[in-house]
């Protein structure tokens, strides 16, 4: 019975912890957030709700920029279930980093869920993973100068 107890509970924080994990608070409601800290420099920056597309019934989030460079194109897009991040400029899309409980056991695994909402906060792992590769934070606030790699 105590074995029943704590499984149960246990289930009910790992839910909890993935609710509290994305950036909408799981109701789909989100407009816009930052992305920093990717060793992908052209990852990094302000993504924006694209109203126009949507991916495995969510929404699709696009890098905006001001620059004209048409070597990258990222989104942000749920796919199979997983958040991914994916440079679209190439075709097929070549993802980056993806949000999957199951490639990252790391501490950030519990931030990755199935068909969540709203795009986790961390726990995104790289699809080929190699020494210096970091993986993408998003937030609410402007990543601060050491955050945010500016292409040159």
């Amino acid at each position: 019975m105590f074995l029943l107890f704590a499984a149960v509970a246990f289930v009910a924080t790992m839910v909890e912890a993935m609710e509290v994990a994305t950036l909408g608070g799981g109701g789909g409601n989100l407009a816009s957030f930052y992305v920093c800290d990717s060793s992908v420099d052209a990852l990094n920056g302000v993504y924006e709700l694209d109203d126009a597309f949507h991916s495995d019934d969510a929404p699709v989030f696009i890098r905006v920029d001001d620059d004209d460079v048409t070597t990258t194109d990222f989104r942000l897009f749920r796919y199979q279930g997983f958040w991914s991040f994916a440079n679209f400029a190439e075709w097929p899309p070549a993802v980056h980093f993806r949000c999957d409980p199951f490639q990252n056991m790391g501490e950030e695994s519990g931030f990755c869920g199935v068909d969540q909402a709203d795009p986790p906060l961390a726990g995104y792992s790289a699809r080929e993973p190699a020494p210096g590769v970091q993986s993408p934070v998003l937030q609410f606030e402007p990543c601060g100068p050491s955050r945010l790699k500016l292409e040159l």
